[in-house]
């Protein structure tokens, strides 16, 4: 639990770093962080090398699909294909590796790869709800996503007033749900590597993560 609330707030500051601009010196605080999980993370798993080449396999995965996703959401015209779609789940890996942990202490080393599975297919499901419930925030900071996408809106061309016209005419198109199915379906799939450690409370969980409508409040209430 330690490592994983360490981790939870290094990506954190990681991402408020590249997409928000937030203060250069939280690189200072990641770092510190990081280093606070990994030493947690190896006394737990009680093997340090095999902990340490799973933390090295994460971060080169992670730190490639965010590069990768910097670049997508800064495009004009960027192409979210299955690709990109399932690039959004390796964003999420760093909070596997509490549970990989765990897997190598119980000497269940067998199951790291179905763990690598349901954090990049849940990730894929909570990084699309994040879109959607964002869709405000990315169009006013000139960030795309695949929901922006979805609505036919570039970052940078269209002004925020386009946001409630471009709804509507996606409604009309019948493409407005998609990202919502997306998101809904990886949830749903997110479980399935993980049959052989059933957890109900996970699967509560994780319905409830699903999304299943947008808040959109009258024009003249809303907050651009």
């Amino acid at each position: 639990g330690e490592a994983m609330i360490c981790l939870y707030f290094s990506v954190r500051c990681q991402d408020d770093r590249v997409d928000e601009g937030a203060d250069p010196k939280l690189t200072y605080l990641e770092a510190a962080l990081n280093a606070h999980a990994l030493r947690v993370l190896v006394e737990v798993a009680g093997d340090a090398p095999a902990m340490l080449a799973e933390w090295q396999a994460v971060a080169l995965e992670f730190g490639a699909a965010a590069h990768r996703d910097v670049d997508l959401r800064a495009a004009e015209h960027a192409v979210w294909d299955d690709e990109a779609i399932a690039l959004q789940g390796a964003k999420y890996l760093p909070m596997a590796l509490p549970l990989v942990a765990l897997l190598l202490a119980a000497d269940r080393a067998s199951d790291l790869p179905a763990m690598y599975e349901t954090v990049r297919r849940l990730g894929v499901g909570l990084q699309l709800s994040n879109d959607i419930y964002g869709v405000a925030r990315d169009l006013a900071t000139r960030q795309g996503s695949p929901f922006l996408a979805d609505l036919e809106l570039e970052p940078g061309h269209r002004a925020p007033d386009n946001l409630y016209p471009s709804i509507r005419r996606a409604l009309r198109r019948g493409n407005f749900v998609r990202t919502f199915e997306l998101a809904a379906a990886s949830l749903r799939a997110g479980l399935e590597p993980l049959a052989s450690l059933p957890s109900p409370r996970l699967a509560r969980h994780v319905e409830q993560r699903r999304p299943v409508g947008i808040n959109i409040r009258p024009k003249q209430q809303y907050d651009h």
